[in-house]
Parts: C-alpha cells; sequence; structure tokens
C-alpha cells in the first residue's frame, strides 16, 4: 500500500533550539536525524535543495533568479511521486516558497498564506493601476473580473484592520501557522488516493513578537514589542560593525521569543501531525525538518545576526526527525545528512522502504545576499553578497567563498550548532571537487550574469510581506 508522504518545514528553526523547545516533536519521532545540514542558508535555494537535491549552482534558483518556475517539476520529488499516482500539495507562509515566486507551478494544489488576510486563494495583489479613485475603482474592476469581489474586499478590510491592531499593546494572532495547519488539513480531507504534501510553518521567523499564543513564561519581553521595528538598523549594525553590546536589549529580546516562537511550533505542528493521523487511518509518514537556522549574533556564530552571508553551524544545522515511520530504523543517527538526500529518503518512505541516506561527506552553498539589502556600499556589497561553499568530513568543516577567503572549523557532535575556527588561509581537501567542479568566484561571475539586467517588479501587498520580513 502506498504511503502518504509529508515534508514540513520549520521555517528558520535551528538545531539547538530545537533541541530545546520541541521536545513533544522529538517524543513523536521514530528517527532523528542529529547531524543534519540544510544545502543553502536561506529560503529560496534551500527550498529548491529540498525538493531537487541537488546545490544552488545547480538547480539555479538563488539570490540573482528566485523564480521556481524555471524548476521542472520532473527533477524534484514531486515529480518521482507523481509518476507514482501521487497528487502533490502544497501550503506555505513563506512569500518565496509561495505563487509570487512561482513555487506553486510544482504542485496540483497549493495555497499561499498570507497571516494578515482571510481568504488565502484571494492573497496576491492584482497589479492594477493609477491612483487614489481611479485605482478603486480598477481594483474594483479586476477582482469582480475573478468572480472575487468579496474575497477581494475582505482581504482589504483584513489588512487594514491588523495594520490598526499591530499598535495595539497586545497581539491576538500569529504569523499564519493556526492557517496553515487548517488549510494543509483541508487539503488532506478533500484528497482522494495517496498524496505528498509540502507544508512551510513560518512561525519562527522574523518578526518576533509576544502574542497569547506564544508561553509567557518563556519570556520577558514587554506587550507591544515587536522585531520588525528596529530589526533592518540592527541586523546591519551588527553584521557591518560588529555593534553587538550596544544592541544587547534587542537581540535579548529577539533571542527570547525566537525560543518561545520554536515552543509554539511545536504545540501547533505536532496537534497537526495528529490530526492527519487520524484523516489517514495512520498510513502518513511525516519529515520535519527546517530550510536554515538563524544566526543569533553569538560567538559561534561568528557574531552575525539573521540569515545573510554566512554558511554557519547556526543556519547549516537543522532539525530533521521521521514520525510515523513505515519500518523500524535507529531511534538515534549521528552519522552526517544532508538536505540533498531528502529527496531520496521520501521517495522510499512513500513507497514503505527507509533509505539509509547517511553519507561520510556533504556540501552546501550560497550564491549571495538574500533580498532586500539596498543600503550598502560597493565594498560592503562585494563582500555580503559573495558566493560561500562549504563541505563536512566528520568532525571537519571548511568554508571558502568567491574573494578567495578559506577557513577550517572544528565540529562537536555533542555541541549542536556550534562550530569553532581552527584555521584561515588553509588549502582545501582534493574530494571538495566532487561538489564544485568549477571555482566559486567563476560560479558567482556567470549567476550574476544570467539575471543581469532583470529588473523585479514587486506588488504592493508582497512588498509589505518582505518588509515584515525584514527584506526591505
Amino acid at each position: 500500500m502506498k504511503r502518504n508522504v509529508v515534508l514540513i518545514c520549520l521555517d528558520t528553526v535551528r538545531k539547538d533550539y530545537f533541541d530545546r523547545f520541541a521536545t513533544r516533536l522529538a517524543a513523536e519521532a521514530d528517527v532523528s536525524y542529529e547531524q543534519c545540514r540544510a544545502a543553502s542558508a536561506w529560503s529560496s535555494p534551500s527550498h529548491a535543495s529540498m525538493l531537487t537535491g541537488t546545490l544552488p549552482h545547480e538547480h539555479g534558483i538563488h539570490t540573482h533568479n528566485r523564480d521556481f518556475a524555471t524548476l521542472s517539476r520532473g527533477d524534484t520529488v514531486v515529480g518521482d511521486l507523481a509518476r507514482d499516482g501521487y497528487t502533490a500539495l502544497g501550503v506555505s507562509a513563506n512569500l518565496f516558497a509561495g505563487p509570487r515566486y512561482g513555487f506553486d507551478t510544482l504542485f496540483d494544489r497549493f495555497v499561499g498564506v498570507d497571516p494578515k488576510v482571510v481568504f488565502q486563494d484571494a492573497w496576491e495583489p492584482l497589479g492594477v493601476e493609477g491612483t487614489g479613485l481611479r485605482r478603486g475603482v480598477n481594483y474594483v474592476r479586476a477582482a469582480h473580473g475573478r468572480g472575487q469581489l468579496g474575497k477581494y474586499t475582505a482581504n482589504v478590510a483584513a489588512y487594514q484592520a491588523n495594520r490598526l491592531l499591530g499598535r495595539l499593546p497586545v497581539s491576538f494572532h500569529d504569523k499564519g501557522g493556526t492557517t496553515v495547519s487548517h488549510e494543509a488539513l483541508r487539503q488532506v480531507r478533500e484528497t482522494e488516493g495517496p498524496f505528498v504534501q509540502f507544508v512551510n510553518f513560518m512561525d519562527a521567523h522574523q518578526p518576533h513578537y509576544p502574542f497569547r499564543g506564544i508561553d509567557g513564561s518563556l519570556h520577558s519581553v514587554p506587550r507591544g514589542w515587536s522585531s520588525a521595528d528596529d530589526f533592518y538598523r540592527v541586523k546591519w549594525e551588527v553584521n557591518r560593525e560588529g555593534r553587538v553590546e550596544e544592541n544587547r536589549e534587542f537581540l535579548d529580546r529577539f533571542e527570547q521569543l525566537y525560543g518561545a516562537s520554536v515552543e509554539y511550533l511545536d504545540r501547533l505542528v505536532v496537534e497537526f501531525i495528529e490530526s492527519v493521523r487520524d484523516e489517514t487511518d495512520g498510513n502518513t509518514t511525516f519529515v520535519v525538518t527546517a530550510d536554515h537556522g538563524e544566526n543569533l549574533a553569538g560567538e559561534a556564530d561568528g557574531y552575525l545576526f539573521e540569515h545573510t552571508s554566512s554558511l554557519s553551524e547556526g543556519l547549516l544545522h537543522v532539525p530533521c526527525v521521521v514520525v510515523d515511520a513505515p519500518v523500524e530504523r535507529p531511534t538515534t543517527v549521528t552519522d552526517l545528512v544532508s538536505h540533498l538526500q531528502l529527496r531520496e529518503l521520501l521517495v522510499g518512505l512513500a513507497r514503505g522502504e527507509f533509505p539509509d541516506v547517511t553519507r561520510e561527506r556533504i556540501a552546501a552553498e550560497v550564491v549571495g545576499l538574500s533580498p532586500g539589502t539596498v543600503d550598502l556600499t560597493p565594498e560592503e556589497e562585494s563582500y555580503f553578497d559573495r558566493l560561500i561553499r562549504a563541505t563536512y568530513e566528520g568532525e571537519d568543516k571548511y568554508v571558502w567563498d568567491s574573494l578567495g577567503n578559506t577557513v577550517a572549523y572544528r565540529l562537536d557532535p555533542g555541541r549542536p550548532s556550534w562550530e569553532e575556527r581552527r584555521g584561515e588561509g588553509v588549502s582545501l581537501p582534493a574530494w571538495t571537487t566532487h561538489y564544485f567542479a568549477d571555482d566559486a568566484a567563476d560560479a558567482k561571475a556567470r549567476a550574476r550574469d544570467v539575471a543581469r539586467g532583470e529588473r523585479e517588479v514587486v506588488g504592493s501587498f508582497a512588498e509589505a510581506r518582505l518588509r515584515d520580513l525584514g527584506y526591505l
């Protein structure tokens, strides 16, 4: 009998915080891959690697191209299982893994979730022209032409109401997790036959703020505080100028709410798993991981903040657990595992098998900055937008970039999300060419040239969502 498989992405959850705050998921897990690493450091390239099993320079989704429509569905795990008769379902609160960037084209049915609107099937902007009254008239005509005037009107009202409520000292809503869970469960109920489902929860991603759903005992952040208010300034003061202590209060509050958000996700996702388990009579296997982690400006993070211009362990070391496995495997797996093997794992689980996806060596790559950086000097942009690569072998990690820098790190299997710098200007092992046959600088130049001259047009709703997430 074919098994349903659900890939759950806890966006921006690093391994050490998962271990500390996601105790329910850990208890549900049949298998935990303790040494799992993401293939990239931010959403677009990481999601593409999770689905294709290839690195960013191979699948082509990265800083200079964020359009998933350029991927062939047949080159993804979705296509693999579609050929076996599976229906591909998707729900995501991540703007980059959503309709705005063509992620939905890989699925049979997809819902992009915006926590600030009511009807998720009418969440994308209509792209109307004009200003004032003319823009309003054009908007009504466009919405009516889609047969969704009521839904679009309700969404505009909800969006404006959320802007007003955001000024209150108490926040009542999460960052889309409740809606994601509801929409994903609805898809399951409406699907006949086997399915593969991708579900992205954004509740551990910035902006962080106290709301009624999180455990108040896990933080001491005052009501009404939001990381969105000062996030952009703090991010670049820390990353460019090293001003960690000057921003200590902000960073401490951010970190407290980050941990509380992971605990909130733990409760929400376990409840979702239990609901799907009931709906499918236990014929579903779940793989829970994260697309990347988060730098929290600690020593092991290189005193960097957020997920940009880095391949630190805070970003790459992510949780990966299997719930309701079809066959027995060791509960704890301590060998290296990469997101590049998720495709193989999911196909095997769907067929009632449990493939060995551990590897002696693995690799990761980021081709440049995540979006939204607009105030860097040319020298700063050259540094922060560099291509970075990393390889692992046992407790050794090597990182190098398109500027010619090379660094070696020591890892400790007993300390998640941790690394210790042990040398600069080191020679790279010969085996790294197995993953990267080309030079890092050449690869960066090629990726930039492909996108040269293209300008992305972002609608008003998408722009507001990017600003919420700290990209603008």
